[in-house]
């Protein structure tokens, strides 16, 4: 049976599918790439941080609630207890999310060995699930002294 020739045993420049005099691995030289190559090869892949969109909703619940309670305080003097304690349940619901947010944080940051990231979401979660028990608390607290 007749086999074809491997690539290994031909000189360098005779690779299939590479230009001559080139060796399998050096990179390619920039006069041998096309146009839209040299274009992609141009720009970088991009760094950083990516904003989702559950991080943002989230944030801007925080921020709706918390701004809710501060005008009841600071604005409102009729059903002032009944209106703070709409926005401690908002606040408490929004701390609570956060927390199971951050929970799914850490069993990603767990997988990937990232030990570091995984202790700094454990720390932002429970510190975000006491406020949502605190929040959830005055909330009750605020119903009762309402109703009484």
């Amino acid at each position: 049976m007749d086999q074809p020739p491997r690539a290994a045993a031909q000189p360098p420049g005779d690779v299939p599918g590479q230009p001559a005099g080139r060796t399998p691995g050096q990179p390619p030289d920039r006069q041998s790439l096309s146009p839209s190559s040299r274009q992609a090869e141009a720009v970088s892949p991009r760094r950083g941080r990516k904003i989702s969109i559950p991080g943002t909703l989230l944030s801007l619940a925080l921020l709706g609630s918390v701004g809710f309670i501060a005008y009841v305080v600071l604005q409102i003097e009729d059903n002032q207890i009944p209106l703070m304690a709409s926005g401690f349940v908002a606040l408490g619901v929004t701390l609570a999310l956060i927390a199971l947010w951050c929970l799914n944080g850490i069993w990603r940051a767990a997988s990937r060995a990232r030990g570091g990231r995984a202790f700094a979401l454990a720390i932002i979660g429970g510190l975000a699930g006491l406020g949502a028990i605190g929040s959830f608390a005055v909330a009750a607290v605020s119903v009762m002294v309402s109703a009484s």
